[in-house]
């Protein structure tokens, strides 16, 4: 399509006139570009697929030397904005139920090279965050605001500080500090629930010392809470982030971590033997810290852990 419009209204109106007339529409699956030429009001409405976002750029800059007194309008939604320039409406090609909204499970690479869209987000702070991705526009509208959820919750406090980021042709996602030494996987094609995995190491070429994983049905906001503290340990250092908690000890005695949920009600219980838990007052909610020494090779590869 982008070729045909290249050389100038001419040129691409003798081309149209040219080829066959049909009595139907192409829908959204099977019109890959289209274009309208409004000789009336000197409007060129028009969608394509290109090789690269350099392409889609390098046309229409093309196009802005061709077309000169136009108005050059890309159709962002595709063959509906035509229909609706027509006065046909939106849905002309599409059936009833059409746009069926879904659960966004993943949020956008950052540096992802040739994205189909971009989204960008305000922060509370003012500061503005953008993200590119291979969705399609329509695919992050019917994603509804649960895509801002996952958006707010990647781990931008990482990425201040220089951490690494990295993914795999599956679309999983990796984060690394500069000196390798505490990695983050987000793994929406992984080979179980695990959704978010954080790994620290004493040696990065050595085992994990201690791991964390998130499943699918964390609330993101947990995740954020995490790498924004974790963001803070890093900086200060390993003594820090790779400190074991010692009951006892000031700032590592693993109580610590309930104080907060004992304020707001919740009650201590002991369900078993070895094990110390805390259960919200609708019982909806609980937390378990397992007491004693723990197979460190069973806490990272089996769902046996420490909290």
């Amino acid at each position: 399509m982008v070729d045909y419009l290249l050389p100038g209204p001419a040129a691409a109106t003798r081309c149209f006139r040219a080829n066959r007339e049909i009595d139907e529409w192409l829908d959204d699956v099977w019109c890959e570009g289209a274009a309208l030429v409004d000789h009336d009001r000197r409007i060129l409405l028009w969608f394509a697929l290109t090789d690269g976002w350099d392409d889609h750029i390098a046309a229409r800059a093309v196009l802005a030397r061709t077309w000169p007194g136009w108005d050059l309008r890309f159709a962002h939604d595709g063959i509906g904005d035509l229909t609706h320039h027509l006065g046909l409406g939106r849905d002309l090609t599409r059936a009833p139920g059409w746009f069926d909204t879904f659960e966004p499970s993943g949020f956008a690479a950052t540096e992802y090279t040739e994205p189909c869209s971009v989204a960008s987000l305000r922060l509370p702070d003012g500061s503005v965050r953008a993200w590119g991705s291979d969705w399609e526009p329509i695919e992050r509208l019917a994603a509804g605001p649960g895509l801002i959820d996952l958006i707010v919750a990647s781990p931008a406090p990482l990425f201040d500080l220089g951490w690494d980021l990295r993914y795999d042709e599956d679309s999983n996602v990796y984060v690394s500090a500069p000196d390798r030494r505490v990695r983050l996987g987000y793994l929406p094609e992984g080979e179980d629930d695990g959704l978010w995995r954080i790994n620290a190491y004493k040696d990065s070429f050595g085992p994990p010392a201690w791991g964390v994983c998130f499943n699918d049905r964390v609330p993101t906001e947990f995740v954020q809470a995490f790498t924004t503290v974790l963001a803070a340990a890093y900086e200060q250092g390993p003594d820090a982030y790779l400190a074991r908690p010692v009951s006892g000890i000031d700032e590592h005695d693993p109580f610590l971590a309930v104080v907060p949920l004992l304020k707001q009600g919740w009650e201590i219980d002991r369900p078993r033997w070895g094990v110390f838990a805390v259960q919200a007052p609708d019982g909806l909610a609980g937390m378990e810290f397992t007491t004693g020494d723990l197979d460190p090779e069973a806490e990272l590869t089996t769902r046996d852990a420490r909290w």
